[in-house]
């Protein structure tokens, strides 16, 4: 059975949460991200296991997961853990191409965590509106990582992460929280 057949049946049974039915993520207790190697240049690295992967790039340099994730998971499983996938949501995008980026995130994380993959939740937000839906599928009490990545180059930005993050750790009460960036 090919990854994306079983990943199609274990959508299907996945617990869900909130209004758009974004996949419930398990807890993420204990895990350290170091030596990070961005997505892009997973396929060239000689010693991945001892590294950690991310996806703090542009969505064009990853997409191509989500288009042919059988093709990356063999790759990503040599790596010591992962960083989930990062599909903007940013301030000024449209909220409908915002929570389907957001769907994204939460699918590939969930077939991360349930092929095994060990990985450190990320969690991204927009404006506050999308604080209604953003943090849905998120664990409580759990190990989490955001990128400032983009978020300190104006005053609205800047607004908007930190408020995004006073919410989350309102909401979800992240154990341990990585920031990239």
């Amino acid at each position: 059975m090919s990854i994306l057949t079983s990943f199609s049946k274990l959508f299907v049974d996945a617990p869900k949460e909130g209004g758009h039915g974004f996949v419930k993520l398990d807890q993420v207790s204990d895990a350290l991200p170091r030596n990070l190697v961005p997505f892009n240049a997973v396929m060239t690295e000689r010693y991945p296991e001892d590294k950690w992967f991310h996806f703090y790039v542009d969505d064009y340099r990853f997409n191509r997961i989500w288009n042919n994730p059988e093709k990356y998971i063999p790759i990503l499983k040599r790596f010591e853990g992962g960083i989930t996938p990062d599909f903007s949501m940013l301030v000024p995008m449209n909220e409908v191409e915002a929570i389907e980026n957001c769907r994204k995130n939460r699918l590939l994380a969930y077939l991360f965590q349930k092929i095994g993959i060990p990985c450190v939740i990320n969690v991204g937000w927009g404006y506050i509106n999308t604080y209604t839906w953003a943090f849905d599928g998120i664990p409580c009490n759990s190990i989490l990582c955001i990128t400032t990545q983009g978020c300190m180059k104006n005053r609205v930005c800047k607004h908007s992460l930190v408020n995004g993050l006073h919410e989350l750790v309102r909401k979800k009460h992240p154990t341990k929280l990585f920031v990239y960036g």
